[in-house]
């Protein structure tokens, strides 16, 4: 597309985007209004939706794709501590309630626990960076006899763990 004239790629930029557009709106209008259980059961089929309409529209043109949104760039910097930490700081029960600070005050219990979620997955990323910088460090030969060196313990736990079990001491 990018090799066309001006004006039809702007015609064909418009056309995908407008049928985008549409799949996003009648994604709005359906899906994402249905019951909770019944949108758990279609996420996976609908979910990719307003993604990929977000990235195809961010990436029009050279110039949205110069610009980028802070807050999405620090957001996605720990989503995998984000993650792992959800049932170990946020939710309770099962994953069914919230974890309760101050009983009575919803909202500000909300706000509580979700900056503390926030501020422990920031911190968990550091240590995770901490530790990738430790165990896998950037020249090779260190890092192959890091990984040499976890192989080895990891086969010599598996061993234990054998010679336990033959024993009948688990």
């Amino acid at each position: 597309l990018e090799a066309r004239s001006e004006h039809r790629q702007w015609m064909g930029k418009v056309a995908v985007a407008a049928g985008m557009l549409f799949v996003f709106w009648v994604w709005v209008k359906g899906p994402l209004m249905y019951s909770k259980v019944a949108y758990n059961s279609t996420n996976p089929y609908f979910g990719f939706i307003p993604l990929v309409t977000y990235i195809y529209l961010r990436n029009l043109t050279p110039r949205l794709r110069s610009y980028s949104m802070e807050l999405l760039h620090e957001i996605g910097k720990t989503t995998l501590e984000t993650y792992l930490m959800q049932h170990h700081i946020w939710l309770t029960s099962n994953s069914k309630t919230i974890l309760v600070f101050l009983p009575g005050w919803p909202r500000v219990n909300l706000a509580l626990v979700t900056y503390l979620y926030v501020i422990f997955s920031r911190k968990l990323h550091k240590l995770t960076l901490l530790l990738r910088g430790m165990l896998l460090p950037d020249d090779q030969g260190a890092c192959i006899n890091s990984l040499v060196g976890m192989g080895v313990t990891i086969a010599g736990f598996y061993c234990t763990a054998f010679l336990l079990e033959g024993l009948d001491m688990t």
